[in-house]
Formats: structure tokens, C-alpha cells, sequence
């Protein structure tokens, strides 16, 4: 067995050097959005359901609530920083959400900033439908809509997010409502009226093989609820450009049937028709 490395005062000096260039080139990566705003997000309330992402963070991580709050503020890091903090030779986009802890507070504020959102998506299918939350998060979507009644499965990449979401499930004892699936297990073919999928599209650098895995869980008839940005930017360094998005959609067999809005609808017509 090699003797233990015993650290010698140049190894210490070279510790604590290696650290405070880290805190200076996380400032100098932050320093473009100095101005970034974003709002501590409100619980939702679903009859008499309430959803308070931020405790459940709080009880989950262990951290402090002004902790918490800083980390979903992105007052000292955020996903921008660690996807270029990764080593070049690392950025790849699966190993990243499947790693990555900022993305678990970055995604705390989807849909509590927009609750009208759970209501609209609530509106497309008939109550206990089958919904399946793809790349769901920090679960905000599912939990809501598991309390509206919908049969929710809930499937994300990240592996930090998922673990939360089956804590989030247990707390809110929605075990009967919300299955939480595993990235790599097969979809059902045909098995959902509705697939919802927010901010997750432009993150895929393989679309095509996604959106056949995708459509074929969808029930004929069914409806995809989604909203891709594909905007590549300094805000979004990981976001992918447009494929020719809308084009690989419709070669699987779906109609744009609400293009005016932010979500769109797209509905799943019968092989007979294509």
C-alpha cells in the first residue's frame, strides 16, 4: 500500500490559492447578469393542497431557508456557472443534468411564476387522464396536477431533481398520484392523453430520437403541451439551436393546433390521416 500523501506547505498554499481563484471566477461569471431578478416563487395552492417549493428545499437539502433562498435567487451561483466551470472535455449536455446541483434551485420557480399555468394545462384533458411531466423539474407541474386528480408519471434526467421529487411525493403523500420513472425505462406506447413539456426540448442535442420515444407514448387523439425556446445565448449557454423543430413534429404524425399562445398544443392524429 503507498504511504499517505502528506500535505506540505506548498500543497496548502496551492489548496487555498486553487479556492479563491474559484470565488473570483465565479464573480467574473456571474458579473453579466448582475441585474438578473428572480422572485422568491409564491406556493401554489390546489384546492386545499399547497405546494411551498422553497420549505420543501429547506427540508430536503438541510440548508437554512435564507441558504435556500439564496441559491434559488442565484445570488452566488447558478447553472451558467457551473456548465462553464465544466472542463471542455466534460460539457456534455446528459452528464450536466444528470450531475448538476444548481439546476435543482434554478427550476424551483417554474410554474409558481406563472400558477395560471397549472389551470390552463389542467383545462386540456378530462380529470384522472394519464399525463406524463416530461423533463418535470423540480416537480411543480406534477404535484399540482396530481392534486386536480390526474394520473401523473413524472420523468426528468437529473438525478438530483428526481431523488427531490420522490421526497416531494412522500411529503405531500401523493404516492397514489405521481409515479416518479427513470430516465432509461421504456414509455407505454399509446398510454398518454396529454404529455407536457416545459423548457426541456431546446436543452436535447439528439431531438429526432427524443420525439419518437415521445410521440409514441402519446395516445391518438392525445395532446403535447410545450414550450421550446431555442435560444442560444448568454443567458442559455446550453441551449441548443432549432432543428427544424416544428418539421420533426409534424413528420410524427402531429397537428399545431395552438400556435399563438405560450404553451403550444399539438395534437396527435390517427395513422389513417398521415
Amino acid at each position: 500500500m503507498a504511504p499517505a500523501h502528506v500535505a506540505t506547505a506548498a500543497d496548502e498554499t496551492a489548496s487555498a490559492a486553487g479556492e479563491w481563484l474559484a470565488r473570483q471566477a465565479a464573480r467574473l461569471m456571474l458579473y453579466p447578469h448582475r441585474r438578473e431578478r428572480i422572485d422568491l416563487p409564491v406556493p401554489l395552492e390546489v384546492g386545499e393542497r399547497r405546494f411551498d417549493v422553497v420549505d420543501d428545499l429547506v427540508q430536503y437539502t438541510s440548508l437554512s431557508r435564507e441558504q435556500v433562498v439564496s441559491l434559488v435567487s442565484r445570488r452566488h451561483e447558478n447553472f451558467r456557472v457551473e456548465w462553464l466551470g465544466l472542463a471542455p472535455e466534460l460539457r456534455e449536455d446528459a452528464w450536466f443534468y444528470l450531475s448538476s446541483r444548481t439546476y435543482l434551485f434554478a427550476n424551483a420557480v417554474h410554474v409558481h411564476e406563472s400558477p395560471q399555468l397549472v389551470e390552463d394545462v389542467a383545462s386540456l384533458t378530462p380529470p384522472a387522464s394519464r399525463v406524463l411531466d416530461f423533463g418535470g423539474g423540480t416537480g411543480n407541474l406534477s404535484l399540482a396536477l396530481a392534486a386536480h386528480g390526474f394520473r401523473v408519471d413524472y420523468l426528468e434526467l437529473s438525478s438530483l431533481q428526481k431523488d427531490f421529487m420522490r421526497f416531494r411525493v412522500d411529503r405531500h403523500r401523493l404516492e397514489d398520484s405521481v409515479r416518479v420513472l427513470d430516465w432509461w425505462a421504456p414509455l407505454e406506447e399509446g398510454a398518454y392523453a396529454m404529455i407536457c413539456a416545459f423548457d426541456v426540448f431546446e436543452h436535447i442535442p439528439d431531438l429526432p430520437s427524443t420525439l419518437d420515444r415521445i410521440v409514441a407514448a402519446l395516445a391518438v387523439g392525445g395532446t403535447l403541451v410545450e414550450s421550446s425556446p431555442f435560444v442560444v445565448n448568454l443567458a442559455n449557454p446550453m441551449h441548443h439551436e432549432d432543428p427544424g423543430f416544428q418539421d420533426l413534429l409534424e413528420a410524427r404524425g402531429l397537428e399545431l393546433v395552438r400556435a399563438d399562445t405560450d404553451p403550444r398544443l399539438w395534437t396527435k392524429r390517427s395513422p389513417l390521416l398521415n
